[in-house]
């Protein structure tokens, strides 16, 4: 099947056979196509225990640079019909962007982000092999280099020599650890004696401390009672002030995108604080960003805030809290541990040869390191490639045993 869009914005659906089983995959190229199954990914990283990881998609789908042009892999199961496709119908889910260059194709292929977030969509532990096969399937469709991240352990050496047979491919993986995800109890309290002791003294404190100086009010939906004003200077003063219709395009998709939330504090006078935002899916809350005004650094307004927060979340009935990008505040040593893989698959080819010499060249020369992802993957010298070669030696000994 194949529907071809002859906008600006190209969109082409296309059913490609996988490697046994009478399987197939779905393979949507860009933004339009992708938000049309939204709902379904939504429900699908419901069912694959990543609740949350695919809410919220066209701001990151619009967000992403003009120069990465997404696609979206589905992995259907034997039988799917791509024209009523629902949830039961999907194996996992898999979206990449790829790198453009003055609006044309490179070949160039990567997951967004590094710790795996709204990337590999499956069940565990199928999310490893789900990524190894889409990248045999854009090697396939004429990728030269594809950089996939997921949560999850690494599939064995054996398992991806196996499912790049006859790929005449480099292969590298890297292993981390993220923590994300914190475990919410049933009170407030419960959840404040799951901290380190430090944490819980801090979050009490401070709130207690701000109190005491001034009255406060907790507003769990800010959406509709601040103004355009109020929130560029709200912007220009906090501690990490952003480009400016970055931050209202923030604010702007989260109230209006559906789970969104926006929760504030601000004094009785009417000024404001701090502000949370983010999404909620079921029991998942996903705090997207945080905004602490200056001038109260004294009264350390990020531990007053996550802890109106966090007993505003238990008491609504959330029980996971994902901050979306991580945290470095004190709570992170209280998150769930989670295995994280960097696959990097490259064609033996002189066009991924010449990119990989470009990159190295950058590094080296560049005063400052690439921002982690794919470039920094392809600089890193302690990386240990292996080779694949178009014929492995299972391939050409089964060969030898049919002649």
């Amino acid at each position: 099947m194949s529907l071809v869009s002859l906008s600006s914005e190209v969109v082409v659906l296309k059913i490609s056979p996988l490697h046994g089983a009478g399987a197939s995959a779905l393979v949507l190229e860009g933004r339009e196509a992708i938000l049309e199954h939204s709902a379904l990914l939504e429900e699908l990283a419901d069912r694959c225990d990543q609740t949350g990881t695919m809410c919220a998609l066209s701001h990151f789908l619009d967000a992403a640079p003009t120069r990465k042009f997404p696609r979206l892999f589905l992995l259907l199961y034997p039988g799917a019909s791509p024209s009523a496709l629902c949830c039961n119908d999907v194996r996992a889910a898999v979206l990449v962007f790829e790198h453009r260059l003055f609006g044309m194709p490179t070949g160039i292929f990567a997951t967004d982000g590094y710790n795996g977030f709204r990337t590999v969509i499956a069940r565990e532990p199928e999310r490893r092999a789900v990524a190894v096969t889409v990248a045999r399937l854009l090697l396939e469709r004429g990728a030269h280099i594809v950089k996939i991240s997921g949560e999850g352990r690494q599939e064995s050496t054996e398992s991806i020599t196996t499912q790049m047979e006859g790929c005449d491919v480099f292969w590298a993986r890297r292993e981390r650890e993220f923590r994300y995800v914190f475990q919410l109890a049933t009170t407030f309290e419960e959840t404040l004696a799951s901290l380190g002791k430090s944490t819980r003294f801090n979050l009490r404190y401070y709130r207690r401390r701000l109190l005491r100086r001034m009255p406060c009010e907790v507003v769990t939906d800010v959406r509709g009672q601040i103004s355009r004003q109020q929130l560029e200077w709200l912007n220009a003063n906090s501690l990490n002030p952003i480009p400016l219709p970055e931050f209202l395009k923030r604010y702007d998709d989260l109230c209006k995108l559906p789970g969104g939330y926006l929760f504030g504090v601000r004094e009785a006078s009417g000024k404001w604080l701090g502000l949370v935002a983010g999404w909620r899916q079921g029991e998942t809350t996903v705090l997207h960003w945080q905004l602490n005004v200056r001038g109260y650094e004294k009264d350390s307004l990020i531990n007053v805030m996550r802890s109106y927060f966090l007993q505003h979340e238990v008491e609504h009935g959330a029980r996971r809290l994902v901050i979306h990008g991580g945290t470095a505040h004190s709570m992170v040593h209280s998150f769930d541990v989670y295995p994280a893989f960097d696959l990097v698959v490259r064609r033996r080819s002189f066009r991924s040869a010449l990119i990989c010499l470009c990159v190295r060249l950058h590094s080296f020369i560049s005063s400052r390191p690439p921002k982690e992802g794919l470039f920094t993957l392809l600089s890193d010298d302690s990386l240990h490639w292996s080779h694949l070669p178009s014929h492995t030696p299972q391939l050409a000994s089964r060969k030898r045993r049919t002649a």
